[in-house]
């Protein structure tokens, strides 16, 4: 079953002489359940690519469907309910809320929809147990180590268990040891909730851990191939 799909998506930044195409007619379709890395050097449109899907920023042109839904034709409000439900974003730079506890970064998307914690304890006590976070849930981010810190993002876009999952090099601030305990959870929430995975990487390695992988160069997929793991 088809969870996205991209439709001639092109995104033009500036004007006339001063135009620079980041995304040249790009057309893209992941399944339900898909691991999908998306991988390509600096400036080659791939962040842009997930901003896009993300709804965080709006195509030049061409169209994008999450879950059946058209994004290209919700507004932003619509458009913030839209994303706090169905997709789980994840950024390399964390982006908590500095005030707020590691409870309450977590249940963000459900507070912000008026949803009383308690009536989601048994999914928040799931998740924390996941990401190894018991003892740390009254802390504020800033005493956390970085690979905490992006436990606790991914806690917030596992919390309403949406239907799709993007990250921005999650693994981009990470030591080798967070990096391996980050791409582990993500693929739990793969296995064990079914949840579909688009990761945008610089990094091959981190790419090869996904089920399939995107190529990105000068604003056009080059390749999109499955990966195959020895231990499958």
């Amino acid at each position: 079953m088809i969870i996205l799909k991209a439709e001639n998506l092109s995104k033009i930044y500036g004007n006339a002489e001063a135009e620079v195409k980041a995304l040249d007619h790009i057309n893209l379709t992941i399944n339900t359940g898909e691991f999908v890395s998306i991988i390509g050097p600096s400036g080659s449109g791939k962040s842009t690519l997930l901003h896009m899907l993300g709804g965080v920023d709006k195509p030049t042109s061409g169209k994008i469907w999450i879950d059946n839904t058209d994004i290209s034709a919700l507004n932003e409000t619509e458009m913030s309910i839209f994303r706090r439900k169905k997709v789980g974003l994840i950024y390399q730079s964390y982006n908590l809320i500095p005030t707020l506890d590691v409870k309450k970064n977590i249940l963000l998307p459900m507070l912000l929809d008026g949803i009383k914690i308690y009536e989601k304890e048994k999914e928040f006590e799931e998740i924390v147990k996941l990401l190894g976070l018991e003892k740390r849930l009254e802390h504020l981010p800033n005493q956390l180590s970085g690979g905490q810190q992006q436990r606790v993002a991914i806690g917030r876009a596992l919390i309403y268990r949406p239907s799709i999952i993007l990250a921005d090099e999650p693994t981009g601030n990470l030591d080798r040891e967070n990096t391996k305990i980050t791409l582990e959870l993500l693929k739990q929430a793969n296995r064990e909730y079914n949840q579909t995975i688009v990761m945008i990487t610089h990094d091959n390695e981190v790419a090869l851990s996904a089920n399939r992988m995107i190529k990105i160069v000068d604003g056009k997929i080059l390749s999109d191939e499955v990966v195959t793991h020895e231990n499958n």
